[in-house]
Order: C-alpha cells, then structure tokens, then sequence
C-alpha cells in the first residue's frame, strides 16, 4: 500500500495538470458565449423599441403621436442598458466609430426636450438600419470567433492526451525503478522517523531546548532537532504577525467602514431631505470631511497593506505625521461636533528613523478609539517632549484632555489633581510594541480629575534631529480678538515663539476704541469665542473701519465653516482650528504679507471636455470664483478655438474620443510657437489616471501642469493662482 501511494498521488497530479487548461477553455468558452446572447439580446430589443418608436410615428397621422414619454422613455432605458452591457467586455463589441448610439441618444434627448415630431421619422430611419447591420455584425463575428475557438479546443485537447500518454509512460518507468531503493531506505528509516513523529506533535520552542540539552544525543539527532527547533520557533513568530496583522487591519477597516457609512447616510438623508437648504449645507461639509479623510487614509492603508509586517525604515518628519494625524482627528470631531484645540510644543523632535506608514496607524487607532470611549464634547490635544533615561533619547507624550469647557485656562489645566484611571479598556501596548520599528518604548494610561479626563501615550524615540524655530512673524504685530482662555493661549504663544508681538482683547469693543491706533497692526486675529457679538456685522464694520492701504488684515480663526459662511467676504482669510504650526505659520505668513491687488483684468479661461457632467462641475467651480468661461467638446474644436481666441488658461481633459487632449495639446502648442504668441496659454491636464507615466505624458505634450479628476474645488484654485500672474501682462 505504501509503495502504491507516489504512484496514485503522481498519476492524479499529471491528470490535474492536463485537465486544469481544459476546464479553463470550457469555462471561459462559456462564459463569453453567455455575454454574447446576453449583448445580442439587449441589442435586438433596443432595435425592436426603435422599430417600434418608428412604426408608430409612420403611421400616425394626428400630431402628437407620442401623447406621453412613456415609449420614448422605455426607449432611452433600453439604450442605456445596451451601452452598460457592451462596456462590460469590450471584445465583444467597440462602441468606437459607432455613431448611431450616440445620435439615438441626441435624438431621445432632442424629443425630452422639444417634445417635436416632425424631424424624427427622418433622423430615426438610417440610425435603425446602423444598428441592424451592427446587430448583424456581431452575430457574424460571434459565429467566426466560435469556428475558431472549437478547431483550437480540438487541437489543444489532442495534444493534451498525447502528452498526457507520454509522462504517464515516463511516471511509471520511473516510480517502478525507485521502487526498490525506497523499500530499502523506507526500513532503514521507519524507526527514526517514528521517534521524531512521537517528538514533533509536543515540540515547542522550551521543550526543543530541553531535548538539546541532553548530552546523549547523537550528532545526527542533535542536528535535526536544532533545525526543528529553529522551524519550529519561526513558525511561533509567523503566527504571532499574523494575529497582530489580523488585528491591526481589522481595526483599520473599522475605520474605514465608519467613514464610508457617513458617506452613504449622508447622501440617503441628502435624497430625503432635499427642501432643507440649511441642514443640506452643514451635511454636504460632513460629507466633504467624510471623503477626504477616507481618501487620504485608503491611500495610507494601501501603503501599510503592501508594505505588510517588513522591517522598512526610513528618516521621516516627525512633525508632518503628528500634522497629518491631527488634521485626520479634527476631521472626525468635526463630523461629531466636537471642539478640539491643540498645543504643540516647540520642543519635538523634528526627524525620526522608524516605518511612518505604521507609527501613523498605530496613533491615529489609538486616539480614535479613546475619543469614542468618552462623552466629552470639548478636547485639548497637548504634545510635549522631555528627556529619557538614555542620554540620546526622547519621550514624546501625546495627551488628549476631555474638558467641560475650553474656557479654562493652561495653567490651571496643569495644576489640576489627575489620578490614574482604569476605564476597563484593554490595553495593548505589548502588541502595539511590537508593531513598530526603532519606538523604544510604548505607554497609554487614562487619568481622572473630577469630570474632567485626560488620555495619554508616552512613546520612548531616538531623535535624528529636533525643530528650529525661525523668527518668520519677526517685526510683525498682532491683535488677538478673543475670550476663550486657552485659544488666547495657544495663538499668543505660538506667535511670540515665531517672533511676532501680541497684544489680547477680549472685549470687541476693545477694538474700537483703539480704531486710530488700528493701522499700527499687521493683522486682527478674530475668534468665533467672543461672546456678545454677531460676527458677520462685527466684520463688516471692522472692515469698513480699517484703513484702504491693504497694511492691516482682518484674519478668522474659527472651528466650523458655517460660523464663516455669510462672514467671509469681509475678511482675507480664514483658519480652522485646531491651529497646528506647521499649518497655520506659513499661512499666516503669506497672508500678512501678500499686497492687495487692485487689478481689475478678466481672465479667460476654455474648458476642453466631452463628459457634460464634468463641464458643468468644472464650469460651475469657475463661474462661483468669477472667472469667465467657454466650453468645447473635443480636441480638434479646442485646435480651432484657439486659432481665433485668446485665453489664459485651459483646462484640457486628457483622454477624449478622436483627437485626445495630449494631440491636440502639441498642435496648440505648435500653433503658438509659429505665430510667436507671448504669452502662451497654461494648459492644465485633468486625468483619471494617477499613474506617474500618464502624467509624465501630459507634461511632455506640453502641458503645465496635471490635477486628477473627479474635479476638486480648492485644487483647481490653487493651480489658478498658480499661474495666472503670468497672463496679468495680457490687460496692461
């Protein structure tokens, strides 16, 4: 019995491997016939609804002769289920070149909107016969491609028997001629081999170690029982990543599955509850924050995934990861109506040598679940660093503070009781530990003073470098309009560690007796916490009180983008807290310092595109940024428009059907330089491929530069703002 075994297990493996290219040709012979009939069925009752339409309106001699849209709407579904189909498996059939679909389409659309008859007959008749003689068509090459496809099956089952023939032949000459020297060595073994088997199903790492340690053990024996041993201790490690990885993707798509559940209630209650401008407002604010912050963490989460459990490491920014975290926490408590603040302490390390990607995850998880764990609705996030026992390394503690208020001072904050809390929370810190590279140690305690909570993770690092401060607000001075203590605090220091004077007004009215002395600050920094005061005419006054010469900025610092909505076109500029510096310095830099145009010239910009859904976004964007607009079609219209129109800025849709955007982008670009045209256009490529070569092509057509699509609001502004100082020189 025990010699016929490699005999029968080779004979079935040799069948496996010639019957598994048989089953495959089956199944996907089948399959394509099924998507076929399934293609020509849809095809043929789209040509009966035509026929049908077509009948109806010959023979009709009383106008209207459709009394309601119902065949004509039973028509457009037929088409649009045709076109779904066909999509599916191009192979089948190319909608390319294939006209009369798409005159179908403008005929139906035509009549919706019209409601006219008298063209129809005319226009329906040729695009009836177009799509038999295509029907035909597909039929005729189905019937081709299965002639085929049967006289290849054929060949390739003829050979598949042969060649089976022949390593069956082989296998038996073979398995008969071993089969003596493996009785032989099958005897000689048995006995060892029944003593390992009554070893390895107790074999662990500890008793492996015991067996090593006897001195009887042969040389032989002591060799294969130190290699089992060292299998045996890397199958323990396999499985103890697994686990972890288990737990830890496990959490992310908890994560991710919370975001994506926003999104889809959100666009249910958007349906259902269309009347109600006000709360649609706040829900469309929720969904935006939903889809970014899913967007940036499934780019992350791929990242993770596909770097698994490897020892990758790298220098990283500290900073930009505690940035990145924050924004991400923000945009949670957002959808939650939290109020979140945050300090950051200037004495972080700057640069760390670890796998970001992981450390990212394991903070944001970790800062999530503890802010779903409590029921406080105002939180301070405080990161401080101090040093370790190690003369070269640093504690970097992240603290989540749940307050009654935020209307509390820093200090008092600090002076407060904690004790340590056990809120029945298991901890994991063993396991988080030892997910992470180059953390040399890893803490998270819960502590309690009174009602107020506080969360805190303390994580032993070796800094490569830590941040500068640079004195960027150097000489400038600010007005801080506000009565929340701790956002004074916050937006004081971090102004004065930049090297910018302050001064703090708590009153609004504060202000206004000093309005003659107004023109002696950089900027007023107002806050959506001072009491007393409707901020949209607190602003419309101020801004009509300070002085024309651009010198003084009326800056807001607020946490919803609702508090800002009708008080937004008195002011140059608006942050979000949580203020983070990384964030919130350069802006502030480059909103005190940028000079008030008084540039009256209108930009003109072309939309190349042939989606009209992706017209009227893009358009829309536009027209709400005041910015004047044309639209083609296709490549060869925007060649043309050119030729006889000057604009600033194009937007050209990359892939389009006959001439592309990256053709018709060289022939502008050719254009322009035979006439000498000074100064060009910028073209902004828009693309749904994100790949590095797709993008790369479009620059080297001669492209300025590539956002992707669906179209983003505020990327398409910055690119704007990007370039059209270049075409300023057009209306001087």
């Amino acid at each position: 019995m025990n010699n016929r075994l490699p005999y029968t297990l080779t004979m079935s493996v040799l069948s496996l491997i010639i019957l598994i290219p048989s089953i495959y040709l089956i199944f996907n012979h089948n399959t394509t016939n099924e998507k076929t009939l399934i293609l020509l069925e849809s095809s043929s009752t789209l040509i009966n609804e035509t026929e049908l339409l077509l009948l109806k309106l010959i023979n009709c001699d009383n106008h209207p002769c459709l009394k309601n849209k119902k065949q004509i709407d039973s028509l457009h579904k037929q088409l649009n289920s045709f076109l779904n189909t066909a999509s599916i498996d191009k192979n089948l059939v190319s909608l390319v070149g294939a006209t009369e679909y798409s005159k179908l389409t403008l005929i139906i659309n035509k009549f919706i909107a019209t409601g006219t008859e008298q063209k129809i007959i005319k226009e329906l008749t040729p695009i009836l016969i177009e799509m038999k003689n295509s029907h035909l068509n597909i039929i005729k090459n189905q019937n081709k491609k299965n002639s085929n496809n049967q006289l290849r099956d054929n060949i390739i089952t003829a050979l598949l028997v042969i060649i089976l023939t022949i390593l069956l032949i082989v296998a038996v000459y073979i398995i008969e001629s071993k089969k003596n020297k493996q009785n032989k060595q099958i005897n000689n073994k048995e006995q060892g081999i029944e003593k390992l088997l009554s070893v390895i199903g107790d074999l662990n790492s500890n008793y492996a170690k015991s067996i090593l340690n006897d001195l009887n053990l042969s040389k032989e024996e002591r060799t294969i029982y130190s290699k089992l041993k060292k299998l045996n201790d890397k199958i323990e490690e396999s499985e103890r990543n697994t686990d972890l990885s288990r737990q830890l993707y496990s959490m992310i798509g908890y994560e991710m599955r919370g975001i994506s559940n926003t999104i889809k209630g959100g666009i249910h209650l958007l349906i259902k509850e269309k009347e109600e401008d006000e709360k649609l407002t706040n829900l469309a604010r929720d969904l935006e924050i939903a889809t970014e912050t899913l967007s940036n963490l499934a780019e992350n989460y791929n990242k993770l995934f596909s770097q698994g459990l490897k020892q990758k490491t790298e220098n990283y920014s500290f900073i930009k990861l505690l940035t990145e975290i924050i924004v991400h926490i923000s945009n949670k408590g957002n959808e939650s109506e939290l109020n979140i603040e945050c300090i950051i302490h200037n004495n972080l390390p700057n640069e760390l040598m670890g796998n970001p990607t992981k450390l990212f995850w394991i903070l944001f998880l970790q800062l999530s679940n503890a802010i779903s764990a409590q029921n406080k609705d105002n939180i301070l996030i405080d990161i401080n660093s101090h040093s370790s026992d190690d003369v070269s390394g640093s504690v970097i503690v992240i603290t989540l503070i749940f307050l009654t208020t935020l209307d509390i001072s820093e200090n008092k904050i600090n002076h407060l009781h904690w004790e340590q809390s056990k809120r029945g929370t298991v901890k994991n810190d063993e396991w988080t530990i030892s997910l992470l590279d180059n953390i040399n140690t890893f803490n998270t305690e819960w502590y309690k003073s009174g009602q107020q909570q506080k969360f805190s993770i303390k994580m032993g690092v070796t800094p490569i470098s830590y941040t500068k401060e640079s004195p960027l607000l150097k000489n400038k001075f600010f007005l801080i309009c506000a009565d929340s203590e701790i956002r004074i605090s916050i937006i004081s220091k971090l102004l004065i560690s930049h090297g910018a004077k302050v001064k703090v007004s708590r009153e609004a009215n504060e202000i206004f007796k000093s309005i003659s002395k107004i023109s002696l600050y950089d900027a007023i920094i107002m806050t959506d916490t001072v009491k007393g005061i409707q901020l949209t005419s607190f602003c419309k006054t101020l801004h009509e009180r300070i002085p024309d010469d651009g010198h003084t900025k009326l800056l807001l610092a607020v946490s919803s983008n609702q508090v800002v909505k009708s008080a937004i076109q008195y002011v140059n500029q608006v942050f979000y807290t949580p203020l983070i510096p990384d964030d919130f310095i350069p802006q502030l830099v480059k909103a005190v310092e940028d000079e008030e145009s008084n540039d009256e010239i209108k930009h003109q910009f072309l939309i190349v595109e042939d989606d009209r859904i992706q017209q009227f976004i893009l358009k829309k964007i536009l027209q709400q940024a005041e910015y004047e607009t044309d639209i083609v079609n296709g490549g060869l219209e925007a060649v043309n428009w050119v030729k006889n129109n000057t604009t600033d800025i194009i937007f050209m849709d990359c892939i389009m059907p006959g001439m592309g955007g990256l053709q018709a982008t060289e022939l502008i670009r050719q254009y322009e330089k035979e006439n000498n045209i000074q100064p060009i256009s910028t073209i902004i490529g828009a693309t749904a491929l994100t790949s590095k070569s797709e993008h790369q092509a479009c620059l080297e057509a001669g492209m300025n530069y590539v956002i992707s699509k669906p179209y983003n609001s505020d990327e398409i502004l910055k690119s704007i703002k990007r370039y059209i100082h270049i075409h300023n020189k057009r209306g001087s």
